[in-house]
């Protein structure tokens, strides 16, 4: 419930804007720029991904993009990253133990990181799908011996 108030909160009352640091040539530092806004009554499409910063090196963590997003948890957040995610929006995240989200960057440097994440995410379907093909190996194996 509380994840459905936050998603309302921000599409009713409030739209949080966020400009990459004019004066930082790494381009990951951020300023908040939050205010009321009753004219807008849908959050901006794309809402997550046009906080994150381009390329692999200036991932935002999980952490820093809950403070910026307005979330109030970590479960919304990552259900608005799914929703614009199947809508299309290009959110990439790193799973090393620096973590983080970001976009891709331009060029042959987000092409590369684009492709190195998509073999991580067939790895990661593939892992999956052998757990899900041992499962039902076992119920089919125990429906069979309950049932027989």
């Amino acid at each position: 419930m509380a994840e459905k108030k936050d998603a309302a909160r921000l599409r009713d009352t409030e739209r949080t804007r966020f400009e990459m640091c004019g004066g930082c040539d790494s381009g990951n530092h951020f300023e908040a720029h939050l205010y009321n806004s009753t004219s807008e009554k849908k959050m901006q499409e794309d809402f997550i991904f046009s906080l994150l910063p381009a390329g692999k090196d200036n991932a935002i963590s999980t952490k820093d993009l809950l403070r910026l997003s307005g979330f109030s948890s970590v479960r919304a957040m990552t259900k608005e990253i799914e929703a614009e995610r199947r809508n299309g929006a290009l959110i990439l995240s790193r799973c090393d133990e620096q973590g983080g989200y970001y976009r891709p960057a331009d060029g042959a440097q987000g092409v590369a990181s684009v492709r190195e994440y998509a073999r991580q995410m067939e790895r990661r379907a593939k892992s999956i799908f052998y757990t899900i093909k041992a499962a039902r190996k076992y119920i089919k194996e125990n429906e069979v011996a309950k049932n027989g």
